[in-house]
């Protein structure tokens, strides 16, 4: 992306329309500062690299871990959307004036049958409950369908949040990125953040899954909000989201995603991985 006449006329009007709408003011930022990421992501990268390359894995450097918030602070009203086309654009083809809030993690919500919303008209709560559905699109063990709860299969640890392509991904807590992964299939390009826990020093990984671009290397230390890496659809995904896990430590150097094998009982699961949602809210 480079800074065009037309592109330049972009910025003037997102401006514009932050005056407009307040709401969508830490928006605005976040597109213009995303927009020079991604132009730079590339040397930034390169520069990271050789700085932190010596770092030690062990977490023997003091790593402050901060308070734990969500991988975004904003979210496409999903609901308000008529057609695919529009549920296709990525981050900088999405105006800002249809960006709101994240909706509150509400279980009873994700679970209402999307095909009665949909017999309920365009109302402005229909709207909000199925950007919620569509926002949460994968439960924590849920099943592949926006109707699923939790903890009903055991193949999905984590939560996919949907999200345009081209979106930034905040890391959730300060730690340091134990891994990068780019792989063709699984989760594709990953980021591993190591996380010290404040009140009992164990050791946790948050996984970032299906990045279309990774903006960090391994050693280097984040803080909570430092950008990780956008949005994609790498990997086996099914459109563009973000996959979010956390994992406990399995005393792995570096830290392989947990993935259970398909009879392993939900209970067992417990033991190596966390709520994502019940994390954030806790830390």
């Amino acid at each position: 992306m480079k800074l065009t006449p037309q592109n330049m006329n972009r910025i003037r009007k997102l401006v514009d329309a932050m005056y407009r709408d307040r709401i969508v003011m830490h928006t605005f930022w976040t597109i213009v500062l995303t927009c020079a990421v991604i132009v730079t992501g590339v040397m930034i990268t390169h520069l990271v690299s050789a700085r932190y390359a010596v770092l030690p894995m062990e977490p023997t450097v003091p790593i402050a871990f901060g308070c734990a918030i969500e991988p975004f602070g904003f979210t496409p009203r999903w609901g308000a959307m008529k057609s695919d086309a529009e549920l296709a654009r990525n981050f900088c083809e999405i105006s800002p004036t249809e960006f709101i809030q994240p909706p509150l993690y509400d279980i009873d919500t994700l679970q209402f049958p999307l095909a009665d919303l949909n017999d309920e008209g365009v109302s402005a709560d229909v709207q909000d409950m199925i950007t919620s559905k569509l926002f949460y699109s994968t439960r924590h063990f849920g099943l592949y369908n926006l109707d699923s709860g939790e903890y009903v299969a055991n193949t999905h640890p984590g939560i996919d949040f949907k999200m345009p392509k081209g979106t930034p991904v905040s890391a959730i807590a300060g730690g340091r990125v134990n891994r990068v992964m780019r792989e063709d299939g699984g989760l594709g390009n990953a980021v591993i953040v190591e996380h010290i826990l404040p009140r009992t020093q164990e050791r946790i990984f948050s996984v970032y899954g299906h990045l279309d671009m990774i903006l960090v290397q391994e050693g280097l230390i984040v803080k909570p909000g430092h950008i990780i890496g956008i949005v994609g659809d790498s990997g086996d995904a099914r459109g563009s989201h973000l996959h979010l896990q956390i994992d406990r430590d399995r005393g792995l150097l570096r830290h392989q995603p947990y993935v259970p094998a398909r009879d392993t009982p939900l209970e067992e699961t417990a033991k190596w991985t966390v709520h994502p949602m019940e994390f954030i809210e806790q830390y």
